[in-house]
């Protein structure tokens, strides 16, 4: 099967699972065995076989490829349940012994954007604070459970329960744009650390404290971007705008998100990734938080590019593995970032050139 053919199969089985008001059939007429196979192999490295489970078809599928995908739809629903049970142990237990109320960021917050929660696959839990030295008041708390606890860089840290990596955030983001002021990384802030910028949530009934529209929407174009630069990122990255989309639209507030994102450069970004979720993804354009010029912006790139990268870049093997050593790693990695910079550096170019000029001064003093 063609890249374009299989492509068109996976776009149109995840359009139909993501909206759940179309059928797929006509793009999955004279489907092969081997053409199955590979539409599973493509699901799995964009992580979407649990997305686009609901909407295979009752009949037409070998029934080896049937049996695969219902084994590992279940195993990924299993595993929601796990780190659903896991975060609300955690959550708990820190309000009541250590007074904090951690902030649930993306993952199972997201989760709860699909029409069927337990159909997206889980990663780590990451767990956002009100400021440093809370994040640091959790982390002792983690350690007096007998939970170790390792340090990374710039605030953060991570741990591990039942198998599951839980990953705290004493920052909300990381800007490394050198036009957005003091005022700005103040207000965000401020408004973390007063509640304003919160907002609690229903993750399968139970309430859980997560961030507002407008600074969830900011989180996940940041985070997405350096991804987008450094490793990659697949449809999946893509899919969880456009369900958040579908789940909060109405509570958008459209010109407080696009001042947001302008004046932490990230609106150029956030406009392609709209326009992909209208043009490949199916999303209803009235979802849009505010107008967007959709035509504007160029969506096979990017198509291209989270194709080959898959779920944030792990099943990526254009580079080959990366080498052993710290030199030759840096060198493998720093060829990633420069190549997708030549694509994408034009969608934040103040944020790119930034942070990939820390990155070279960080490691040129071994950091």
């Amino acid at each position: 099967m063609t890249v374009e053919r299989l492509q068109e199969v996976l776009l149109s089985l995840l359009r139909a699972a993501l909206w759940q008001n179309e059928k797929a059939e006509n793009a999955l007429a004279e489907l092969s065995a081997d053409d199955w196979q590979e539409v599973i192999e493509a699901a799995r490295k964009q992580a979407l076989v649990g997305v686009v489970y609901d909407a295979l078809p009752a009949s037409d599928m070998p029934a080896s490829i049937s049996n695969q995908w219902k084994a590992e739809a279940s195993a990924i629903a299993h595993d929601y349940q796990r780190h659903l049970l896991t975060l609300n142990n955690i959550s708990a237990r820190m309000q009541s012994e250590c007074g904090i109320t951690p902030i649930v960021g993306k993952g199972l917050a997201l989760a709860a954007c699909y029409p069927t929660s337990y159909r997206r696959s889980s990663g780590d839990i990451d767990l956002y604070y009100r400021s440093v030295d809370e994040k640091r008041r959790a982390d002792d708390c983690f350690r007096r459970w007998g939970m170790p606890i390792v340090e990374g860089k710039q605030d953060e840290s991570a741990t591990s329960f039942n198998g599951i990596t839980i990953e705290n955030h004493g920052q909300f983001i990381f800007c490394h744009s050198p036009f957005v002021g003091k005022r700005d990384r103040k207000m965000v802030s401020e408004k973390i650390q007063n509640g304003s910028a919160l907002t609690e949530k229903l993750i399968d009934g139970v309430p859980l404290l997560t961030f507002n529209p407008e600074f969830t929407l900011l989180l996940l174009f940041s985070h997405s971007y350096k991804h987008l630069l450094s490793q990659g990122i697949g449809l999946r990255q893509l899919c969880d705008v456009a369900m958040y989309l579908r789940a909060e639209h109405a509570a958008i507030n459209g010109l407080s998100l696009k001042e947001l994102l302008r004046k932490w450069g990230m609106e150029r970004w956030a406009n392609v990734v709209f326009a992909f979720c209208i043009n490949r993804l199916g999303m209803p354009r009235e979802m849009l938080p505010y107008d967007v010029e959709v035509g504007k912006w160029d969506t096979d790139r990017l198509l291209q590019e989270v194709w080959q990268a898959g779920n944030l870049g792990q099943m990526d093997n254009r580079d080959g593995v990366r080498p052993q050593g710290t030199l030759r790693g840096r060198q493998h990695t720093a060829r990633r970032i420069v190549r997708n910079m030549r694509h994408f550096a034009r969608y934040a170019p103040a944020e790119s050139v930034g942070w990939f000029t820390g990155l070279v001064l960080r490691r040129a003093v071994g950091r």
